[in-house]
């Protein structure tokens, strides 16, 4: 977001968990404190109601989870409620099975990408590494793998920033009148 806001757009973020609402996102909401019948609503409400109040040339609908997690669906509801234009992946690399499940190992990143578009018809732009268990010497290496298995740019805009990043989705953002 604060990329998006540096290069010019007028962004805001949607939440979906406890750290983005604690941290004070305006558009939050929790949704593993949902009933799973209200999620969709909510995430069409918080996705509304930022257009409406804001009036932002870019809506960042924070993930949650995996779309193929074992216990978390969330990832769906993210997809056809909130109707992105497109999509950045999140990978952790050194992560091989999903978060609370031991012997659940993660889907191949490529399967997770075909899923993703299947599901919501738009195109994952890149991904973006979550560093957990690399040192700062596995990173680029860890970006230049995703890249050469995916065809898709990988950043770590923790480590390196979010500008190599954002002169991506700069193209795809949808220019309207609001």
């Amino acid at each position: 977001m604060h990329g998006l806001r540096k290069a010019g757009y007028k962004a805001e973020m949607i939440g979906t968990g406890q750290t983005a609402w604690m941290q004070g996102a305006k558009y939050s909401i929790v949704l593993d404190s949902l009933i799973n019948d209200f999620v969709a609503g909510e995430i069409e409400h918080a996705v509304h109601e930022a257009w409406k109040n804001e009036k932002p040339d870019v809506i960042i609908l924070e993930g949650q989870g995996s779309l193929m997690n074992p216990a978390y669906p969330g990832g769906f509801e993210l997809l056809a409620a909130g109707r992105p234009d497109f999509v950045i992946l999140q990978h952790a690399p050194k992560r091989l099975e999903y978060d609370g499940f031991p012997g659940y190992a993660l889907h191949p990143l490529d399967h997770q990408i075909k899923a993703i578009e299947f599901i919501s018809g738009k195109k994952v732009l890149a991904v973006t590494v979550n560093h957990e268990l690399m040192t700062s010497a596995e990173i680029p290496v860890a970006c230049r793998l995703i890249t050469e298995q995916t065809g898709l740019p990988a950043f770590d805009i923790l480590h390196d920033g979010a500008d190599e990043l954002i002169k991506i989705i700069i193209p795809h953002i949808r220019q309207t009148q609001l």
